[in-house]
């Protein structure tokens, strides 16, 4: 479901994944705490860089039923232009699950960047 309202930049479809205390760590470091901040970053995001699309791929998913939790890992790729540029950015992600009234809601992603081309974005380093 994620990827498919990132493609769309739907963002009230992708924030009804994440519980409310949902938390962010982006390839460059950024950190975002909570549903409604993380919120406005990816609207924001969506505004800045009207091509951007994120996918996620799933590796493996491990799941602790006892505390109704999951881990998943995975690869990512981002794909946008800028300044006329093609830049894709490829990586590792980790998102934390929690079932929560019978629902199952990212409540951590964690992605770290292993390889980026295609311009000067590659070239700044993380904040």
């Amino acid at each position: 479901m994620s990827n498919k309202a990132i493609a769309e930049h739907d963002t009230a479809a992708l924030v009804q994944s994440w519980t409310p205390d949902y938390h962010l760590v982006s390839s460059r470091n950024l950190q975002v705490a909570g549903r409604t901040e993380n919120t406005r970053n990816i609207q924001t995001n969506f505004d800045a860089i009207p091509d951007v699309i994120y996918i996620r791929t799933p590796g493996s998913i491990d799941i602790y039923s006892d505390w109704k939790m999951a881990g998943e890992t995975g690869t990512w790729v981002g794909r946008w232009t800028d300044r006329g540029d093609q830049i894709e950015l490829r990586g590792t992600y980790f998102a934390k699950w929690h079932q929560v009234d019978g629902r199952w809601l990212i409540r951590a992603e964690i992605f770290v960047p292993l390889s980026c081309s295609g311009g000067a974005y590659c070239d700044k380093g993380p904040i």
